[in-house]
């Protein structure tokens, strides 16, 4: 059994250098790329323990695919890896699991170690650095400290549909149609309600790194993109369409780490709205896996496809497909740190982190 599972893995990393290896050959349109094939790490089975002795340094990533779930370093270190029984809320500061009717929450760091225990039965979701806490009936919200202590909790007057959050700015949407905007105190900066549809209702929204954009997909019949900034202390509408989507369930949006664009769903692809010249653009991707990772210094965005056909999409601001790459897997994961690219796939045979790093010719 032991000597066929080093098959196995053998065979896995092999796959996986193959896939590096094609990314030395591309088909751009314009410059030429070059990927790196750094280092390939298969995911054994679960331990749900620290691994201290595959620490080799650099930064500490959070990943998740299928059930397992953990942290791995930029040089190709596993740090922890588990097995998720029904849920699980990573951030890259920690982590907390949960069951289907959780009484209690544990919330732990990198390594799996026990922080603290919240005793208020409700679901952990992390955003912006931040810990938050939905209760079951999915309109009572928490904020939790850094050593488990209650900053705020709000009762809102509808059920909590759509939430981003940075280290300023919570935003709630509400299934009543409002958008309410919390700072890390738990004081209420504004409430905003996007109208113009015959059903209320918000989507998504999201908040720039600055906290200075809003972008909000409201309502039904019609659905509209809304986007506020912030005018003389409060926050203004300045810019709105009708959008051709009708998404009944919650739509993925998200700000680039720079804040010069705000990325959406859209039915064809993925929505690129460029927040200085309030203007947008698609590309063309069959289901966006994610809202990809911004390439700010090379003026880009890497974009995961995975739809029918399952592809690593480099594409500019303007929204045109400058380069794509195609795979087979059952599950992907993208993460971009500088000029390196570390993609996770789930596939039949077992599955695995790559890292490659990529220039230009």
């Amino acid at each position: 059994m032991e000597e066929q599972a080093k098959r196995r893995f053998a065979a896995l990393l092999t796959v996986l250098f193959g896939i590096a290896y094609f990314f030395l050959f591309p088909r751009p349109l314009h410059k030429v790329l070059d990927f790196d094939p750094v280092w390939a790490s298969a995911l054994e089975a679960p331990s749900g323990q620290a691994l201290p002795s595959a620490g080799r340094g650099g930064h500490l990533h959070s990943f998740a695919l299928g059930t397992s779930y953990g942290y791995f370093d930029t040089e190709g270190g596993l740090r922890y890896l588990a097995e998720k029984t029904f849920g699980v809320s990573l951030s890259d500061q920690g982590f907390a699991a949960y069951d289907r009717a959780p009484a209690s929450i544990t919330w732990r760091d990198t390594s799996g170690v026990p922080r603290f225990v919240t005793k208020d039965p409700g679901y952990p979701f992390m955003a912006g650095g931040r810990r938050f806490l939905v209760a079951g009936n999915q309109a009572t919200i928490s904020e939790i400290g850094d050593s488990g202590e209650l900053i705020w909790k709000r009762d809102f007057p509808s059920i909590v549909t759509a939430f981003d959050a940075n280290s300023r700015l919570a935003i709630f949407g509400t299934l009543d149609g409002h958008v309410i905007g919390i700072d890390a105190r738990g004081k209420e900066l504004f409430s905003f309600a996007p109208g113009g549809s015959r059903i209320e209702g918000i989507f998504g929204c999201c908040v720039s790194p600055d906290a200075r954009t809003l972008a909000v997909v409201a309502g039904l019949d019609r659905q509209r993109l809304v986007v506020l900034e912030l005018r003389d202390a409060s926050y203004r509408v300045t810019y709105h369409r009708y959008l051709d989507s009708d998404f009944r369930r919650p739509v993925a949006m998200a700000f680039s780490k720079t804040g010069r664009e705000m990325l959406f769903e859209a039915p064809k692809g993925l929505g690129i709205y460029d927040v200085a010249g309030r203007v947008e653009h698609l590309v063309f991707v069959d289901e966006p896996s994610g809202l990809g990772a911004e390439l700010a210094e090379r003026n880009g965005l890497l974009i995961l496809e995975s739809g029918s056909k399952q592809a690593l999409v480099l594409a500019s601001p303007l929204g045109q497909r400058l380069y794509a790459f195609d795979f087979s897997a059952a599950e992907s994961h993208l993460i971009l740190e500088g000029d390196s690219v570390f993609l996770g796939l789930r596939r039949d045979d077992g599955s695995a982190l790559l890292r490659l790093d990529f220039g230009e010719e």
